[in-house]
């Protein structure tokens, strides 16, 4: 299910044509973001969905027309669409107007949005110079999740009205209302996968342990709302805390000691989205059906959990596999990506394979050059979507995926989530999603968003 989120913005007036901002990065939407919030915050980047931005004011009639249209528009396109009225006042009594008069304003004209403002247009000032936006304030913009602008509108209307009248607001609105619909259609076909190191439930994390951030874990999930879901380090007490509220997933997966206990990769599958035909669990070993047993210079016992699916949507078969590598055994790192390629060489041709886990190595390594060699079935979704390295070479402090519970990662992208390449990638992220500065985990999660060619 695709959630447009729509935010509307007090200010003056445009008409939607194409933008220079079309296709590139909107504005961060978060705490450190200008606008101020009341109440609920917009979902942001990462979370499911897209969202539509209409900046307003409320001497301004072109708003009283346009708010409670599109309104209606995001009711009638249910979840997948959410609504953001940020308020932006022109200098003079609206400017004064309390966060309740807001409200109460847009309660009036029937207009159900998350509300903010932007006291000093300092949000729109931006887009206005990159979107060489001139004429109007009272413009709207429709961002995707992965915070790309997806739409622009110049204002200063856009609702339905008969032909003729108020320039091409009626045009306008039916073109947003297909773009909507369009989306809505492509969601139908996107497959959502996470990757997500949870982080053993028993460590001795102080303010971070478990029982004190798994609302957290949960919430991330969600927001992300992946239809295959790989985790990391899963106890048997996270498992079970995550099933209960989880309804719509099933987990498989077993533990790494010989009997069964110990962490897990449990994969959480969506029931509604997918049939699970086979699975099962192999070791990172020279023994991989051995249970328990121990690869070259492991500190620990390592696994991959494997599970070959029917998608419910397409009828296509595919194979995922989840897996966690050894954090000191540079050997057993290496040679568990050889391990593990030679597994995937060995599935059928026409099923196409997707692979997430925390692989304690980063891109180039051995081990990604084991998954990864010239010629192999599969792509890394992450460097795929995001090419761009720094000037000297070495890759983004922004791609790194391990903080340690600090929420800034040195750059050390550790995990991945690979896919064959008879898969489209729609998006893939590195997900920063936190609350007042506490962190889910001592990992960013993954995700990608693919499509069955």
């Amino acid at each position: 299910m695709l959630r447009v989120t729509i935010v509307i913005l007090v200010a003056a007036h445009v008409a939607a044509q194409e933008n220079p901002l079309v296709g590139k990065p909107f504005v961060p939407i978060g705490p450190s973001t200008p606008l101020t919030w009341v109440g609920k915050r917009a979902p942001g980047i990462g979370a499911r969905g897209l969202t539509l931005y209409r900046w307003w004011t409320t001497g301004c009639p072109h708003c009283r027309d346009s708010l409670p249209a599109l309104s209606d528009l995001v009711k009638r396109q249910k979840s997948r669409v959410t609504l953001v009225a940020v308020f932006h006042p022109k200098t003079g009594p609206a400017e004064g107007l309390s966060n309740e008069a807001l409200r109460s304003f847009l309660d009036d004209l029937a207009v159900d949005a998350i509300l903010a403002r932007d006291p000093k247009w300092a949000v729109l000032k931006q887009l206005m110079k990159r979107g060489d936006l001139k004429r109007f304030t009272s413009v709207s913009f429709l961002v995707d999740e992965f915070g790309k602008v997806v739409w622009v509108h110049r204002g200063p209307r856009v609702h339905p009205t008969p032909e003729g009248r108020h320039g091409t607001a009626g045009k306008d609105f039916k073109e947003l209302s297909a773009l909507l619909e369009k989306h809505a259609a492509a969601e139908t076909r996107d497959l959502r996968v996470m990757s997500f190191n949870i982080r053993y439930g028993t460590a001795r994390d102080g303010d971070n342990a478990w029982p004190r951030r798994r609302e957290l874990v949960l919430d991330t999930i969600r927001r992300f709302d992946p239809d295959l879901l790989g985790t990391q380090e899963t106890l048997p007490q996270q498992r079970a805390w995550l099933e209960e509220r989880l309804p719509a997933y099933s987990a498989i997966g077993r533990g790494r000691q010989s009997k069964g206990g110990g962490e897990q990769c449990t994969v959480f599958i969506r029931k509604s989205r997918i049939e699970a035909l086979e699975s099962g669990t192999f070791w990172l070993s020279p023994t991989p059906e051995v249970p328990g047993s121990r690869g070259w210079d492991a500190a620990l016992p390592r696994i991959a959990t494997w599970v070959r699916f029917t998608d419910l949507r397409s009828q296509r078969t595919l194979r995922f596999v989840n897996t966690h590598f050894d954090h000191r055994g540079k050997k057993a790192r290496a040679h568990s990506g050889l391990l593990l390629h030679k597994r995937i060489a060995a599935f059928p041709e026409d099923e196409p394979i997707i692979v997430t886990g925390d692989f304690n190595a980063r891109e180039g390594s051995a081990p990604y050059k084991a998954l990864l060699p010239d010629g192999t079935r599969l792509v890394d979704t992450f460097r795929a979507t995001h090419p761009s390295r720094s000037r000297d070479g070495t890759f983004q402090r922004r791609d790194g995926t391990f903080h340690g519970f600090r929420g800034i990662a040195d750059g050390r992208r550790i995990d991945w989530a690979l896919v064959s390449k008879d898969l489209s990638i729609r998006g893939a992220r590195v997900e920063d999603h936190s609350d007042k500065g506490r962190w889910p985990s001592d990992h960013f999660p993954v995700t990608t968003i693919l499509s069955l060619r």
